[in-house]
């Protein structure tokens, strides 16, 4: 039995449009605050942040062209050149990482609700490289103190060396 590849249709192309706008309007936060944050540590995590937006509309972009469907449009383009911080170092970084924690549940949505495997396998390499960078967002957040660190489980091998 030959299975046909479904397309990207209704309901799953709102929800994959949606992934893809999202995408963009992180990419153009990340834009803005990246010009204007003075933390050490912030331009590595920023850049990597921008190849991991890049590598996400590209990915998201191909699929859409192989079914003849528009991307929508990126908004990278209205990012103006001020290096003036509009808020704190903090109220940035932070919004930044919640974004891209909660982006991580879109495309675990969007991942519950596809039908096509080819998908499902892309959006958990996304999935991936989003939650590498929250956590390094993350643990720039808790060097700087901004942020605690979550609580971790009891190392029972060193608890049992204590005597």
């Amino acid at each position: 039995m030959v299975r046909k590849k479904k397309t990207v249709k209704c309901v799953r192309n709102k929800r994959f449009k949606l992934q893809y706008a999202k995408n963009s309007s992180k990419s153009c936060l990340r834009n803005c605050v990246w010009a204007s944050l003075s933390i050490q540590g912030a331009s590595e995590i920023f850049s990597e942040g921008k190849a991991i937006c890049k590598k996400q509309f590209d990915t998201l972009s191909s699929i859409l062209s192989k079914e003849d469907l528009s991307s929508p449009a990126s908004w990278v383009s209205e990012v103006t050149d001020s290096t003036i911080p509009p808020f704190s170092d903090k109220l940035m970084l932070s919004h930044i990482v919640i974004l891209v924690s909660a982006g991580v549940g879109y495309l675990g949505a969007a991942l519950s609700d596809s039908q096509r495997r080819d998908l499902t396998l892309k959006y958990t390499i996304l999935m991936a490289d989003m939650e590498r960078y929250a956590e390094d967002g993350a643990q720039l957040l808790i060097e700087y103190g901004w942020m605690e660190q979550p609580p971790l489980a009891k190392d029972r091998n060193h608890l049992a060396n204590i005597k």
